[in-house]
């Protein structure tokens, strides 16, 4: 097929889509879509019409139905408005997912991988995808449709309320508390167990055995869709330094975290009191809350997932002796009958890594490469950013902060990071915090408010604006950025 034929058979010219931009390798973002796209409808008996992404050497472009997208929020709203029980239902059932794809990693521990034979690693794999789609695929779409959609729906939806309370001034101050968390996040919880190895650790105490325990507990940490480490002892051993060279009291530092959610939650209340808030918009506030922790928890699971994905498709590459680099263009479902049958083509798995295109129509998964992917992203998901010198977006941290531009794509971005430049990134992740510790304020073309960049800004009390759409297009290093988070307004000053 040309790529007139694509487009016109998936009738990508037809919707609307929202992007989102990973770091990530096609092998092991290829999971992800799929729990996406199938978890609709095998948990709320919702058909998703489509989902795409192109993948271009290690970054991924990721495109949201809109469509989809907008019937599913609907979906869960209508639910949780109609059914008192619907919000901890969805959580039970979500936790016991994540509790056994939890599990079976924590099998894959104990396995060497080089002594399994090729139907048993396969089989391996075979379980890890399925429980890796399960827990993925509950949160993805749901929270992502209600998260990163809040622009349309529910920011005027609170904007309404205040104006008829005439307080229509005080929609930055109320709504970022109002949509904040309050659980903590992994990064979080990662560093408050560094902090307490600290305080033994002053008390005199053998810190080497809590090191080791605390390395088998968090060795992914610093991993994404694109780079997967385990990180040793002597990792942490470096981190904890830092914190004993930067930190005075531990221990005060310790309650910081639990400090900042009873802050949140007292606020909240306060704001819900005042403004005699009704039903359908509390339950939107319980909706985020719940949501936001999905959210943290899933993306804790891609780290630790992708490091186990590396394992397998390694394992497979050495045994068909292809080169690591190619088998980070294959895709899941191909390994059985690559390993299997020996059936693969190199030249595909070479040209992927230039650029392509994965479609999941209705569940199903076709992927393109070649010239062809090009003709499709220029024509139809190519921005064009000339000339804009100010853009709006949501505030998830208010707040007002000017400095130096530092676009943040992937990790090796972060490599010249300066304390008090502004951070401007398709998303924030995990392994971004490093940097995001330095950062005067943080920028997104996307994301929403249960968003990781949402969710670490207001850990770290710094301006946030999310939801852009176009900063990364209109910005670059080292232009000079002020950004208004009492507004919701960034500006280009140079």
């Amino acid at each position: 097929m040309n790529s007139k034929e694509i487009i016109s058979k998936y009738k990508l010219d037809k919707s609307t889509w929202t992007f989102k931009g990973f770091h990530a390798i096609l092998h092991t973002f290829f999971p992800v879509a799929a729990g996406a796209l199938i978890g609709p409808t095998k948990h709320y008996g919702y058909e998703f019409a489509m989902g795409l992404f192109f993948a271009k050497g290690d970054y991924v472009n990721w495109y949201w139905h809109d469509d989809s997208m907008n019937k599913i929020r609907k979906k869960i709203i209508e639910e949780v408005n109609s059914n008192p029980h619907f919000l901890k239902e969805l959580r039970k059932k979500w936790l016991s997912f994540q509790d056994k794809h939890d599990a079976y990693m924590a099998k894959l521990e104990k396995i060497n991988f080089e002594e399994l034979n090729d139907k048993d690693l396969l089989d391996h794999y075979d379980n890890l995808h399925n429980a890796y789609c399960d827990s993925y695929g509950i949160s993805m779409a749901p929270v992502d449709a209600f998260s990163m959609y809040s622009a349309d729906f529910l920011e005027p939806l609170f904007m309404q309320i205040l104006e008829k309370k005439n307080k229509a001034e005080l929609f930055h101050n109320y709504y970022p508390i109002l949509m904040s968390p309050i659980d903590k996040s992994f990064i979080t919880e990662e560093e408050e167990d560094l902090l307490k190895i600290l305080i033994k650790k002053r008390k005199g105490k053998d810190i080497q055995p809590l090191l080791e325990e605390h390395q088998q507990k968090h060795f992914w940490i610093t991993n994404n869709y694109a780079i997967q480490i385990k990180q040793d002892v002597q990792f942490f051993k470096d981190k904890l330094l830092k914190l004993h060279n930067k930190i005075k009291e531990p221990e005060k530092a310790l309650k910081k975290a639990d400090k900042h959610i009873e802050n949140t939650k007292a606020q909240k209340q306060e704001i819900i009191k005042e403004l005699k808030l009704d039903k359908e918009f509390l339950n939107l506030i319980k909706i985020s809350e719940l949501f936001a922790y999905m959210q943290d928890q899933r993306k804790k699971r891609v780290t630790m997932c992708n490091h186990y994905q590396r394992l397998f498709f390694e394992q497979v590459g050495k045994r068909l002796k292809i080169p690591v680099e190619e088998m980070e263009n294959t895709v899941y479902p191909e390994l059985r009958e690559m390993l299997i049958d020996k059936k693969f083509d190199r030249k595909k798995l070479q040209s992927r890594r230039k650029h392509s295109l994965c479609i999941f129509p209705k569940g199903k998964w076709e992927v393109f490469d070649g010239k062809i992917v090009d003709e499709i992203y220029e024509q139809l998901f190519e921005v064009k950013s000339e000339g804009i010198e100010e853009l709006q977006g949501t505030v998830a941290s208010k707040g007002l902060a000017t400095g130096k531009v530092r676009l943040i794509y992937k990790i090796k971005d972060m490599e010249h990071m300066q304390k008090g430049e502004i951070i401007i990134s398709s998303m924030t992740r995990p392994e971004m915090v490093v940097a995001m510790k330095k950062a005067a304020a943080i920028v997104t073309d996307e994301g929403g408010i249960t968003s990781h960049a949402a969710i670490v800004s207001r850990e770290l009390g710094i301006p946030c604006i999310l939801g852009t759409k176009i900063a990364t297009k209109v910005f670059k290093n080292g232009d000079i950025a002020e950004v208004d988070a009492n507004n919701g307004i960034v500006r280009k000053l140079n």
